[in-house]
């Protein structure tokens, strides 16, 4: 009866073979017929049948408990970290200057960019826009700019870039070094809002930008 309690136990049920286990083998060591050494391990089946059946739903409740409790905190945690990577952006215009853990960024200028090469002209109805970057590197191992690093926005809709000066920003900066250069961009002649967006960090998406023109 011990041995089927503890089986009984082991699905969390009620141990009442274990305690009827119990009862026989007390009854058995009190004959005389019966060898005490059975006895006696009958009666520690039956006893561990008991606990198992008694503590283990108590202890399957408590990792349950565990279990929601993690999952409520995992929810709160990312909701956090949802609401941190939303506010990391920063806008810049020209003439300011932001820093990143590893760069220092100076938005020297921006404006129409005009070309005397007759094969290099927008469409109709568009312009070319042209900005200017100053980059310091003041972390301690090379960076790498580039205009690859850009995207444009004309009243919200993405931009293609357009390669037409010969200082299109692409460099290697050592530690404490500096590089300049520009990136061009050719958007609607009657956009009202046109933003470049810098990718600092891909991971976090965390971005900077350049407002060059927000009539």
């Amino acid at each position: 009866m011990g041995i089927i309690g503890l089986i009984f136990s082991c699905f969390f049920c009620i141990p009442i073979f274990a305690f009827v286990g119990l009862i026989l083998c007390i009854v058995a060591l009190c004959s005389k017929k019966t060898k005490s050494v059975c006895g006696a391990v009958g009666i520690g089946i039956a006893i561990f049948s008991i606990l198992l059946g008694i503590l283990a739903p108590q202890f399957m409740k408590y990792v349950d408990e565990v279990k929601k409790d993690s999952a409520t905190n995992t929810t709160i945690e990312t909701s956090s970290v949802e609401s941190t990577e939303a506010s990391t952006s920063t806008t810049i215009h020209p003439g300011e200057t932001v820093e990143t853990d590893d760069l220092k960024i100076t938005f020297i200028s921006c404006g129409d960019y005009e070309t005397d090469n007759s094969f290099l002209t927008p469409e109709e109805g568009y312009k070319y826009v042209i900005a200017t970057f100053e980059f310091e590197n003041i972390g301690t191992s090379d960076e790498f700019v580039s205009c690859w690093d850009f995207d444009c926005y004309a009243d919200g809709y993405a931009i293609e870039q357009s390669y037409l000066s010969d200082d299109n920003l692409s460099a290697t900066i050592s530690a404490g070094k500096k590089a300049k250069g520009s990136v061009t961009f050719e958007v609607p002649t009657d956009a009202t809002e046109i933003e470049l967006e810098y990718t600092v960090n891909i991971w976090t998406e965390e971005k900077i930008i350049f407002l060059l023109s927000d009539n």
